[in-house]
């Protein structure tokens, strides 16, 4: 099995039990503010705006084995959306599950993804997926520390 393809599904697998998974303090904080956004991910540009959340499984008791979870939906300005679609070779696909608060903020159609637009917002050795939207400027990207 390739490398891509077991970073595919090492991927998968963490992001089907992210919707399932809660901070110990309970449901995470959706947020709005895009600075943290645009850090991990400054390929953004300079989004309109977003819905997100951040959290981990961690307790406070256990140092460094915890994972990390983002789930967002951003919505980035046409220009950078259009820059996205016309870089990568995308394809219709389904958005992994995402939690409640991420779901409903997210626009209704048609996303688009290709390996090479998740390996894009793949940062900081953390391995994401992004799905655009193919009619709007949306898009959600699910992150997972690894």
């Amino acid at each position: 099995m390739s490398l891509g393809r077991r970073h595919a599904m090492w991927l998968v697998a963490l992001l089907a039990t992210a919707a399932c998974a809660t901070d110990p303090a309970g449901s995470p904080e959706v947020r709005h503010d895009l600075a943290p956004l645009i850090k991990r991910y400054p390929q953004l540009g300079t989004p309109d705006s977003a819905t997100w959340m951040a959290w981990d499984n961690g307790d406070g008791r256990t140092v460094g084995l915890t994972t990390t979870w983002i789930q967002a939906v951003i919505t980035l300005r046409e220009e950078t959306a259009a820059a996205l679609r016309s870089a990568h070779a995308l394809a219709p696909t389904q958005p992994y599950e995402m939690k409640p608060e991420i779901r409903e903020a997210t626009p209704p159609g048609t996303y688009l993804s290709a390996p090479t637009l998740n390996a894009a917002f793949s940062t900081l050795g953390w391995p994401s997926a992004a799905f655009l939207s193919a009619d709007t400027p949306a898009l959600i990207v699910l992150t997972v520390s690894s």
